[in-house]
């Protein structure tokens, strides 16, 4: 089985996500309120026969809709983006031994929770001496040198710490936060590039060091 070397991600990322986008239903009840509003005020203009409060309700009532059609597209762009959750990957067999698969389609440039909702990254790896992390764990670390980057428990690790090596990964980082390089199916496994892990090429393993 080959293992994973990265530091986790930052699931905060996704909290913000599901604020966003209860932020924005929450303005859709709003602006539907508002039209409502709005169109009492202009029937009761019309019957005290007030052009002022007429003005006014039609006013509410061209703010309500454009909120409305603000929001829900913005709405249907975040849908678009995606959300993955603790339900979205899960470890499998696959040709490297043991895998993380998805559970569901997710689009390209979703964020992708793979190491649970912590939003410490330090609370979620540890720096230890290389030669203290006995051979068999090895491969689930991301090497430093005389040190390595290992999951703070091997008993408990999260999703993540699994992810497998391809030259042509699904899956890419900024600053080890991950994220959907493509579009990828549902019972697809999630892929990455080793290189991109910022090891000394010495250490790199000879099934992923890119020759020179």
């Amino acid at each position: 089985m080959l293992g994973y070397r990265s530091v986790l991600c930052h699931s905060g990322i996704l909290g913000a996500q599901k604020d966003i986008y209860h932020m924005r239903t929450r303005r859709i009840i709003l602006s539907t309120i508002g039209i409502l509003f709005g169109a009492s005020i202009f029937v009761y203009g019309g019957y005290d026969d007030s052009p002022g409060a007429q003005l006014l309700g039609f006013v509410l009532v061209i703010l309500g809709i454009v909120g409305i059609v603000k929001s829900k597209s913005r709405l249907l762009t975040q849908e678009k983006l995606g959300i993955t959750n603790e339900f979205s990957f899960i470890l499998q067999p696959s040709e490297h031994g043991v895998g993380v698969f998805t559970t569901q389609k997710i689009p390209a440039g979703t964020y992708l929770r793979l190491f649970g909702d912590e939003r410490e990254l330090g609370s979620r790896s540890l720096v230890r001496k290389t030669a203290d992390v006995p051979k068999a764990f090895q491969s689930f670390c991301m090497h430093r040198g005389e040190t390595m980057v290992c999951p703070q428990d091997f008993g408990s690790m999260s999703v993540g710490w699994y992810l497998n090596h391809s030259t042509q990964p699904n899956a890419v980082h900024r600053n080890f936060h991950w994220y959907a390089a493509r579009d990828i199916k549902q019972g697809d496994e999630i892929l990455i590039d080793y290189n991109t892990l910022e090891e000394p090429e010495d250490a790199k393993e000879k099934y992923y060091r890119k020759s020179t």
